[in-house]
């Protein structure tokens, strides 16, 4: 059956929802990297955080329209609010989020609907590359993202970034809104994703990664300054068919570094104690490590809202 065929002329197959906050110089990789896609049925959602700057000036500019912005009357100074809105307005039977820093390969899109499909899962999660922060002299440092290349299911105890979520839009919905970063002691993404989880929805991992994930908050100066040089450069890499070769390669030589290291080993047994007692009974296996190193509620994402102004 064409999944096409079970959505209105008038309504696109996957919906995607970008938050962002006066961030267009980096914004506009992210939605290029959709306007790139091989698969062409979609709606993007951009929605501001009440932006001060250019981001309605960069969305408009490229003028399509599949591409919608909404920018929000107050600043709630975090993703779940402008996340929670665009979810509100979209229409795809597919729902996925990109984060305004973050980059789909071409061919991201078709490979999710395809996959979906075929694993009978309710949420697919994308692999996905984690570019650092460029040394002077020396190429771009990839790790992994998510699970491990050879895991293809969710562990609570992994950290997955929205923009490699995956699912039926009736699906997030069963699940609910994203919670305020002031109501939780762990990250409203990975407190939503494990929600999820708790409520019986299947998670599923894909086998090769499809976007890149460059986090603009570890980068002196991508606020201040607005750069784009380590956006730019890695956007042009992945024009070329052997840059995913390359990724691959790449995160299996970082795989390989991390099982040698005594200090990962020590991480590694952590995080199967930690999903192994606490995940069963509702508690997120991130909650010990979060409230010593950050504290209570909110503390995560005030953490690094400081460490941004400060870049």
């Amino acid at each position: 059956m064409d999944l096409k065929t079970e959505n209105t002329p008038s309504q696109p197959l996957v919906s995607i929802v970008t938050a962002t906050y006066n961030c267009s110089h980096l914004l506009r990789f992210s939605i290029q990297s959709v306007v790139n896609s091989t698969f062409r049925d979609w709606e993007l959602l951009v929605v501001g955080d009440h932006c001060t700057d250019d981001t309605e000036e960069v969305v408009n500019s490229f003028g399509d329209s599949r591409i919608k912005y909404h920018n929000l009357p107050t600043n709630s100074g975090q993703q779940s609010a402008p996340n929670n809105y665009g979810v509100s307005k979209a229409t795809g039977r597919y729902l996925c989020f990109l984060n305004q820093d973050d980059m789909f390969f071409p061919d991201h899109l078709e490979q999710m609907v395809r996959t979906i499909a075929l694993n009978k899962a309710n949420i697919i999660l994308a692999r996905y590359a984690v570019v650092l922060p460029f040394s002077d002299n020396s190429d771009p440092v990839i790790v992994n993202g998510g699970s491990p290349l050879n895991e293809t299911r969710y562990h609570p105890a992994k950290w997955y970034i929205a923009s490699s979520w995956f699912m039926y839009r009736q699906d997030a919905l069963d699940v609910g809104e994203w919670k305020d970063q002031n109501e939780l002691a762990i990250p409203p993404s990975q407190e939503w994703l494990f929600r999820a989880y708790r409520v019986g929805k299947i998670i599923s991992c894909t086998e090769e990664p499809s976007l890149i994930a460059l986090y603009s908050g570890a980068r002196k100066g991508s606020y201040s300054n607005e750069s784009t040089f380590e956006h730019a450069y890695i956007y042009d890499l992945m024009k070329h068919d052997s840059f995913r070769c390359t990724l691959v390669n790449s995160i299996r030589k970082n795989e390989s570094d991390l099982n040698k290291s005594p200090r990962k080993a020590i991480r590694n047994l952590y995080d199967r104690v930690a999903e192994t007692l606490l995940a069963p009974i509702g508690i997120h296996p991130f909650l010990p490590e979060m409230l010593i190193r950050y504290g209570g509620r909110g503390g995560f994402v005030r953490k690094w809202r400081s460490k941004i102004k400060s870049l």
